[in-house]
């Protein structure tokens, strides 16, 4: 093409020569001379060059190529300065990075909707907590819902799942389901995996199709049919390393045997947000596990979470009211208990999946969010100083560019290029960048990284980095550019300097300079508050040590093993993990403490009345050893006996807690209490020692009323147990020598969450350490940025101060004055942002205080180090080119003029 356009303007170049030339032969013939008829002829046509412009402009795209030629044209003006150039691309990746980073977190979580025909549709189903609910066993979720205050449940019968489906009128299919974590094996090994037990219709209902194969159907959801499996795009990847041949292949589910029949695409990984699902079942397989939580025949065991599709037309309160009537019409077949009670149906809006995760951390993502955006106004307002700089300092070019006729807006256009280029470059940059940054937000919210896709592979979150750019570049370049445009030709070109020391420019960059500080300050006051609830949640009494413990968990109830022979098997690996070389002690418990989940029931103490405090007290099944392994110390009565109590009188050790509610300052040995559960209503259990109070799920909670009871009493429903290992070996020694162990007692027994308790103690405040390091990281960036800004503006100022500078040393001002001279002005700019910043930062700490632990919001001993922090880093970034004005040599310094 470009060989083509060349030659057209070849020709049209001949084309013009030769009708001169005809011309000038015609004037020829008339008698004139060689030289005057040529002459002649060319004033006859007129000018040729302007002719050959036309031309050229009417064949290419003008503008383009000027824009083309002043994208280079920056390019290399940038590169003159390389080291600028650098930092300034740096700053604005960094911030890109950060925004693109919370924007894909935000976006998975709380904005983008599941991959699913017409997801405005879906609706999940909850009930209204209420305690005469004729419910006996319920999993599931419960949550506070933030705008009724009432706490809600997600999980229904299976029976009721049916009631929904056939007596609600407005909903066009409904879907039960059930999330689980599963013990895969195939190829012979066997790991966990995340799945969820799901309805026949679960695929139909969401309208999500498999990518290879088929989804579980209607048929496959029966007794006695041949149980099938489908498999994330993930999962197929790890273990089948996308071999098409893993369609129609065996594994082994909970030791149950499945046929693979389909894989989902790599954009559906459930519909959690946060939480990537692996594997699915038909929910059938449900009794086959043979698990009491889990029935399909029991209608008082309430797991199966539901989810429904709006007919057209339909509304929220109406279905609500449908569903209402139709639980009740189970509930009366079943419930024998006096004023049983249907519970309040709630529909939530499904489209984004089931927001659990997300509405949790909303917050901490709108601060994120506002914290980056904060980060991208300094960089913005950092390179809108750069381009003043060099828009004053090249005044007299400009003006040389204007008077030979460059229009005010090419004068713009170059100063916009130069700004794009470096926005382009930081985006491309940031986007790199983003990648571990956002497998780290990943780590601290404890989302799976599959449901939250990198920002290259995310169409949404590249828009949003390609605006950002764009957005950038043209905030960074509009004051400079209009500056330029509107310069004062005459002085500038006059000049035989830069111009201008007093001008615009640097009042403009003078003005920027404070709302860098005051946005920076409002960084470092988040640093402070953040950093000080993490001090305070780092100080808590844990009632227990957390050093030199392994924790994993083993499950081999899912290998066929079942009461009294599962107990002997938890026993064996006991006895060989504590006979490993350098082992001190081994502990089982059903709960790993601080792990973020909890049993819990109602207490109630034999022949005492109820405490106003309540009776919902906290319960851990653990072996004898629990205590000493943990260094949990005895206060009263004696620990728990060791062997099977299988078939013993029932025993509990409690914790302090627990006494002081029931019993005040008596002493609690030797009474009994039971709880309200069915499955443990019939138990009288006899408290035997009191041991100090322990932080049980996390740590931000009190502790709360613990009953220790022998994991032997609850042999009915063994199942899963967590081991904490006391050892002096390093954690990843111990960790392979363990594996090897449980491997050595039965290979198809899987070992997961292989973790230190130090890593346990972490994560239960990983949420308030990860944002810490996060605020504190940004805050540090927020900094560096600003002092980045203010050292140019200083070094810049100085620079043109050199005359001023020189004739004060020359009529004997000393070193420190000159420094004072320059540093004062950053204080004075520094001064006007803290005066901005701090109302600022008491305004708006009001919105993080649910997030901080043992700290006001306006706490002072923040407020003060953020202000000393700031001012010592503004005056840091001012002394360096204050040091350097001060050493210039005064003759030098007079002949700058």
């Amino acid at each position: 093409m470009f060989r083509r356009r060349k030659r057209t303007h070849h020709d049209f170049s001949e084309e013009v020569e030769s009708h001169i030339e005809l011309e000038a032969d015609r004037l020829r013939e008339q008698g004139l001379t060689e030289a005057d008829a040529l002459a002649q002829a060319r004033r006859a046509f007129g000018n040729v060059t302007s002719t050959k412009e036309r031309f050229y402009e009417s064949t290419r795209l003008v503008t383009l190529e000027q824009m083309w030629h002043d994208v280079r044209y920056g390019f290399r003006s940038l590169m003159r300065n390389p080291w600028t150039f650098a930092v300034a691309t740096g700053s604005l990746a960094l911030a890109i990075s950060a925004s693109t980073a919370a924007f894909s977190l935000g976006d998975a979580l709380l904005v983008r909707s599941l991959p699913v025909q017409q997801p405005e549709q879906l609706r999940i189903l909850q009930w209204v907590d209420s305690p005469n609910a004729p419910v006996k066993n319920n999993s599931g979720y419960s949550i506070r819902d933030p705008q009724t205050g009432q706490k809600v449940k997600s999980s229904f019968s299976w029976a009721a799942a049916q009631a929904f489906a056939a007596g609600v009128p407005y909903f066009s299919e409904v879907a039960g389901f059930a999330p689980d974590e599963f013990v895969l094996t195939a190829n012979g090994t066997s790991d966990y995996v995340s799945g969820s037990m799901v309805s026949g219709s679960w695929f139909h209902t969401l309208r999500a199709d498999a990518a290879l194969g088929r989804t579980i159907r209607s048929e496959d959801d029966q007794p006695g049919k041949p149980r099938v499996a489908v498999l994330s795009q993930a999962l197929w990847t790890r273990r089948f390393h996308q071999d098409p041949k893993a369609i129609g292949a065996g594994i082994y589910v909970n030791n149950q045997p499945v046929t693979i029949v389909g894989v989902m695409p790599a954009r559906f990984t459930g519909i959690e947000p946060g939480r990537a699902v692996d594997l699915y079942i038909p929910m059938a397989m449900a009794e086959e596990f043979k698990e009491v939580s889990y029935s399909l025949t029991v209608p008082t065991t309430w797991w199966v979470q539901i989810v429904a599709r709006m007919r057209p037309g339909a509304t929220d309160a109406a279905a609500a009211v449908s569903a209402h009537s139709a639980l009740g019409g189970v509930i009366q077949t079943y419930a024998a208990t006096p004023g049983a009670v249907v519970p309040q149906i709630v529909l939530k809006y499904a489209g984004r999946g089931l927001t659990l995760t997300s509405d949790y951390m909303r917050q901490y993502i709108y601060v994120l969010s506002a914290l980056v955006l904060a980060i991208l106004l300094i960089a913005c307002t950092n390179l809108a100083n750069l381009l003043l700089a060099r828009t004053v300092a090249r005044s007299r070019d400009v003006a040389v560019r204007l008077s030979l006729g460059a229009s005010r807006q090419r004068i713009l256009r170059h100063t916009v290029s130069e700004a794009l280029i470096i926005a382009v470059l930081g985006a491309l940059v940031g986007v790199v960048l983003a990648a571990p940054l956002l497998k780290l937000l990943t780590q601290w919210i404890g989302a799976d990284q599959e449901s939250i896709p990198l920002a290259w592979a995310d169409g949404r979150v590249l828009a949003v980095a390609v605006a950002l750019c764009f957005a950038t570049a043209l905030a960074a370049s509009l004051l400079p550019g209009l500056r330029a445009g509107k310069l004062d030709l005459a002085p500038a070109l006059k000049a035989t300097h830069v111009v201008g020391s007093g001008g615009g420019g640097m009042r403009l960059s003078r003005l920027l300079i404070p709302i860098q500080v005051a946005l920076s300050l409002l960084l470092l006051v988040a640093i402070g508050l953040f950093g000080q609830t993490l001090l305070q949640l780092a100080a808590i009494d844990l009632g227990f040590r957390t050093d030199r413990i392994l924790t994993l968990e083993a499950d081999a109830s899912r290998n066929g093993y079942k009461e009294h022979r599962l107990a002997a098997v938890y026993e064996d690996i006991r006895e060989k993990l504590a006979a490993i070389p350098g082992v001190e002690s081994v502990a089982l418990s059903h709960e790993r403490l601080l792990a973020g989940n909890s049993s819990i029931d109602k207490a109630t103490v034999l022949g005492r009345p109820e405490p106003a405090a309540g009776g919902q007290t906290h319960i851990l099944y653990c072996s004898d050893s629990f205590f000493s392994t943990m260094r949990i110390p005895l206060l009263l009565g004696k620990g728990l006996p060791p062997g099977d109590r299988s078939a013993q009188p029932p025993v509990a050790v409690v914790n302090e807690a627990f006494a002081k509610r029931h019993f005040g300052t008596e002493s609690p040995i030797g009474q009994r209490f039971t709880f309200e559960s069915p499955n443990r209503r019939e138990q009288q259990i006899e408290i035997i020692g009191v041991v100090k109070n322990t932080r049980y799920s996390n740590v931000r909670d009190d502790a709360p009323a613990i009953a220790h009871l022998p994991y032997t009493q609850n042999i009915q429903r063994l199942n899963r147990m967590s081991f904490a290992i006391r050892s002096a070996l390093p954690t990843a020694a111990l960790a392979e020598a363990a594996r090897k162990t449980i491997g050595s007692i039965d290979p198809a027994i899987p070992v997961a969450k292989v973790q230190t308790q130090e890593d346990l103690l972490n994560r239960s405040i990983g949420a308030e350490r990860m944002f810490a390091m996060l605020v504190s990281g940004f805050g540090l960036l927020a900094a560096l940025l600003a002092a980045i800004g203010l050292y140019a503006l200083m070094a810049w100022s100085a620079s043109r101060r050199t005359a001023e500078i020189g004739i004060r040393m020359a009529l004997g001002a000393r070193r420190y004055s000159v420094q004072w001279l320059v540093v004062r002005q950053s204080l004075m700019l520094a001064a006007l942002g803290v005066a901005a910043g701090i109302p600022a930062a008491v305004y708006l700490s009001k919105y993080v205080e649910s997030m901080l632990y043992g700290v006001k919001p306006t706490d002072p001993i923040s407020f003060v180090a953020a202000v000393a922090a700031m001012i010592v880093v503004i005056a840091a970034a001012a002394w360096i080119p204050a040091r350097r004005a001060s050493r210039v040599n005064a003759m030098n310094a007079l002949r700058a003029d």
